[in-house]
């Protein structure tokens, strides 16, 4: 039972400690504070998921740099990419989007933040997780379980809360019947400007938020891909006439 508590307060730790950087990060990029993260809490999961698998698995590679480096931009990237993919899914939403950013993966990881998460991984084994296992060892067991059991119960609390709000947010996007443009996840952003200030939260958190309509992008698809191939035949029939006139020349 210690071990659970254990690491979920490194879970909640890493979590607050990632809306931080965040909040920092975001907020120097657009000169505003943003608060960050799709729950409504001050806490980003996405940091608590790769820190508390980093804690676990890279004491492995302590004695080597290169590896625990190497592992750490794994499983930073790996989380951050299938956490974007499962949202996307669930929701119907892109959540944020790399797709500028070179070296990326579809959009839901680039190079930059994954070389982040290995930097994030080694402070966090060779300097932060020996002081927070200091910090936590000095805590009294029962005084710990309180407050774990505290923090659970907010915590649970709260993505039942979010979820019900990102859900409200999906019938929405999908009652305006939009295509997959800009345009619709405008209109979506009108039609919950005059909503709660937790939807607001959602929208100011991620400004690149694009809400999906799967089959009109299903749609998009089909016509794009049989423009190409008409304008690929013409192509080829221009290159054939063109080589028919060369050779009458000859």
């Amino acid at each position: 039972m210690y071990y659970f508590i254990y690491y979920f307060s490194l879970f909640m730790i890493y979590s607050f400690a990632g809306w931080v950087i965040e909040i920092i990060y975001v907020g120097f990029a657009e000169k505003k504070i943003v608060n960050r993260g799709f729950l409504l809490g001050p806490y980003l999961p996405i940091y608590g998921v790769a820190g508390t698998l980093m804690t676990f698995i890279l004491q492995l590679y302590i004695d080597f740099p290169i590896f625990l480096l190497l592992n750490a931009i794994i499983i930073g990237s790996t989380v951050e990419y299938f956490t974007g993919y499962a949202m996307e899914k669930l929701f119907k939403a892109k959540w944020w989007d790399y797709s500028k950013e070179p070296f990326n993966l579809n959009g839901r990881i680039c190079l930059v933040n994954s070389i982040l998460f290995g930097v994030l991984g080694m402070v966090l084994i060779y300097f932060i997780n020996p002081f927070l296992h200091f910090c936590l060892d000095l805590i009294p067991v029962t005084i710990l379980y309180f407050i774990s059991g505290l923090l659970l119960s907010i915590f649970i609390i709260d993505c039942i809360l979010s979820f019900n709000i990102v859900k409200q947010l999906k019938l929405t996007a999908s009652a305006l019947k939009k295509d997959y443009t800009n345009e619709m996840s405008h209109k979506v952003r009108e039609a919950l400007s005059n909503k709660n200030w937790s939807f607001k939260r959602i929208l100011n958190a991620f400004p690149d938020l694009t809400f999906l309509n799967m089959k009109e992008f299903k749609k998009m698809l089909k016509k794009q891909a049989k423009l190409l191939k008409e304008k690929t035949k013409s192509m080829k029939k221009k290159k054939i006439k063109k080589q028919e006139t060369i050779m009458k020349k000859l």
